[in-house]
């Protein structure tokens, strides 16, 4: 999966980041550095965040909201 433009994902490492912020390898590849598949956040995800009592997701760099 290639990641789009406004969007967040999740790393193999548990970072959550924005576009902007992934790399040119997880943009070009859609994997991270160590060769994991990067997540979008979806909005399921979201969700099931909120549910269990979790702040919102936001990019660990700028801090732009899922």
């Amino acid at each position: 999966m290639k990641p789009t433009p406004n969007a967040l994902y999740l790393t193999d490492n548990g970072a959550a980041l924005c576009y902007e912020h992934l790399g040119a390898s997880a943009k070009y590849t859609g994997c991270d550095l160590s060769g994991q598949p990067i997540l979008k956040v979806t909005t399921a995800v979201k969700a099931e965040n909120a549910e269990c009592g979790y702040p919102a997701i936001k990019c660990e760099q700028c801090g732009k909201a899922a």
